[in-house]
C-alpha cells in the first residue's frame, strides 16, 4: 500500500515537537548543597547554678541526655560556626504546672528566641537569625519557675542548633540539552509513467481470385 507523501510530510512537525519537549525536560539546574549546621547539645551547656540546672538521662533526647532547669537560671557555652547561619532552632520540652515554662535563647548577649514550651514531649522551636561565621556565645534561660503541692514547672533542653544557609553548587549553570536532529525531508513519490496505447493490428483482406474463363473454339 502506497503512503501519500502529504501524510508523511505532516508527521515531521509532530516528531520535531516531541524531540523539543524531551530536550526541554532535560534542562535543569544543579541542586543546592546543604552546609553543616552548628549543633550544641543541652548537656554541654554550663549552668550558672549547679543546683538550679543539671544533666539528666533521657532516652528521648539526642545522645540519651539533656539539661533540665529546675529553677530560674541560665546555661551557656561558646560555639564555633564555620558557616553563616540563617535560623536558630531549639529542641525542648516542659513540665507543665499552671502554665508552660518560658524559654529564652541569646546569641552574644542578644535575645534571639522566646518560646512558651507547652509540649511535654520534645518540640523544635525556631527563629530566623543572621549569624556570621566565627565564635559565638549561646545561652539558654529559664525565668518563670513555679511549684505547687501538685506540680512543678521545669524546662528541659535537648539541643540548640544554628542552621546554615544552603549554597548552590554551580548556580545558574544549566545542564545542556541534547541537540535536536531535524526530521529528514520526505521526497515525493515518483510519478508513474503512462502505459502506452497498443497499436491495433491491421486487418488483412485476401485478394479475390478471378473466375476462370472458358474459351469456345
Amino acid at each position: 500500500m502506497l503512503i501519500s507523501p502529504r501524510l508523511r510530510e505532516s508527521d515531521a512537525p509532530s516528531r520535531i515537537a516531541k524531540a523539543v519537549a524531551v530536550a526541554t525536560a532535560a534542562f535543569a539546574f544543579l541542586p543546592a548543597v546543604a552546609q553543616a549546621d552548628t549543633v550544641t547539645q543541652g548537656e554541654s551547656l554550663t549552668p550558672s547554678s549547679s543546683t538550679a540546672a543539671r544533666i539528666i538521662s533521657d532516652t528521648a533526647a539526642g545522645g540519651g541526655q539533656a539539661l533540665k532547669f529546675f529553677s530560674n537560671t541560665s546555661a551557656s557555652r561558646s560555639v564555633s560556626a564555620a558557616e553563616g547561619s540563617i535560623k536558630l532552632a531549639v529542641r525542648a520540652r516542659g513540665d507543665q504546672c499552671s502554665g508552660a515554662p518560658q524559654l529564652y535563647v541569646y546569641i552574644d548577649g542578644t535575645r534571639r528566641l522566646s518560646a512558651a514550651v507547652s509540649s511535654k514531649t520534645y518540640v523544635t522551636y525556631s527563629a530566623d537569625v543572621a549569624v556570621t561565621p566565627g565564635t559565638h556565645t549561646i545561652k539558654a534561660s529559664f525565668s518563670n519557675d513555679y511549684r505547687s503541692s501538685s506540680c512543678d514547672r521545669n524546662l528541659v533542653v535537648d539541643e540548640i542548633a544554628l542552621q546554615a544557609s544552603p549554597t548552590l553548587t554551580g548556580a545558574e549553570t544549566p545542564v545542556p540539552a541534547p541537540t535536536v536532529t531535524p526530521a529528514p525531508t520526505v521526497a515525493p513519490a515518483p510519478t508513474a509513467n503512462p502505459v502506452p496505447t497498443a497499436t491495433p493490428t491491421p486487418t488483412t483482406t485476401a485478394p479475390t481470385a478471378p473466375a476462370p474463363v472458358t474459351v469456345m473454339w
